[in-house]
């Protein structure tokens, strides 16, 4: 009788288990080594990318540059040229190329600057804000609110001695300050303080339909620069029943309490403005390490000689990318 001997499984040796293990170790820093290179091309990629992009960057300097009348000004410092030009209608406007914390600015404005009391957008200039002012941007771009040419009621008690705003205190339009007024009326809209905001907000005056009541410290600067003289109510809640004015007493503009149903100050409209436009030319992914303008007199006319530095804010090499042109303003012609 023949016996059937079953053989049993086994485990791996000792010697096929290193051999696996060695395998897998292989093939694990291959795949490593692999997603490392992929990870690299793809960021060299996108680097190349963002770098190729920012040639646009000199590109717009130099149509700019092309373009101007004449030069204004080339300061000492790093990235400030200033060009006279003109807009597509043939009107005079300024250009500024400003260089701030690895940002490219160009500012587009008008060449003389606004000033109080210059008539301008629907009105006359009451306030130009100032570093320290709410509001206030360190941008070149000039902001600042204009006034109506004239008040938009002749007295009535505008806060209402009946209504929504009568002996009620309105959810946010208690603020004071510069930059305060807008929301203030948008608060006594939405609370429908009717008889105060019918005459000013969303109306049209003059081509424009963004004015709004000023706050008390708006309604100062008005009095103050403009020699306003008639009591005028400010959007600036002070309880249920008071709200601010302002008026002259003894000869010098006042802010006083006055009571809401009280009938004598009128209401007067104010509304903000933006005289510049101000964009980065730069992408957030772009840092701009310099900029250089030398100016070059051809005998075509005047030249400006652009230098160009950038960097990518993804580069951990922190490699510099230089660009340089020369362009000839077109002048006066």
């Amino acid at each position: 009788m023949i016996k059937k001997v079953k053989k049993l499984n086994r485990g791996y040796s000792l010697v096929e288990m290193i051999f696996y293990i060695s395998l897998f170790a292989i093939l694990s820093l291959v795949i490593f080594n692999l997603m490392m290179t992929m990870t690299k091309s793809f960021k060299q990629i996108s680097i190349k990318r963002e770098i190729t992009q920012s040639g646009e960057i000199m590109e717009r300097i130099s149509r700019e540059i092309r373009g101007a009348k004449k030069i204004n000004a080339v300061a000492d410092v790093n990235g400030d040229l200033k060009l006279d030009s003109t807009d597509d209608a043939g009107a005079s406007k300024s250009i500024e190329f400003l260089l701030q914390n690895n940002n490219l600015q160009i500012i587009e404005g008008q060449v003389t600057p606004l000033a109080v009391g210059d008539n301008f957008q629907g009105g006359k200039i009451a306030y130009i804000l100032k570093a320290g002012d709410p509001g206030y941007v360190a941008d070149g771009v000039t902001r600042g609110f204009i006034s109506a040419l004239s008040n938009q009621s002749a007295g009535g008690s505008w806060w209402g001695s009946t209504g929504a705003c009568a002996n009620t205190n309105i959810n946010g339009a208690d603020g004071t300050a510069l930059g305060t007024g807008l929301q203030n009326t948008i608060d006594m809209a939405n609370a429908g303080c009717l008889n105060i905001i019918q005459k000013v907000y969303g109306v049209n005056i003059n081509g424009y339909s963004d004015w709004y009541i000023p706050s008390k410290d708006e309604l100062h600067k008005l009095f103050i620069n403009l020699g306003i003289t008639s009591k005028l109510w400010s959007s600036s809640e002070i309880s249920a029943n008071n709200a601010y004015i302002e008026g002259i007493t003894y000869g010098l503009p006042t802010s006083d309490t006055f009571q809401k149903s009280n009938g004598v100050p009128d209401v007067h409209a104010i509304r903000n403005f933006t005289n510049n436009s101000s964009i980065y030319l730069n992408s957030p992914s772009i840092k701009v390490m310099s900029i250089h303008f030398d100016q070059i007199n051809t005998t075509k006319g005047q030249a400006i000689k652009v230098t160009l530095t950038v960097r990518s804010k993804h580069d951990t090499s922190n490699r510099d990318y230089i660009y340089y042109n020369t362009i000839v303003l077109r002048g006066d012609y």
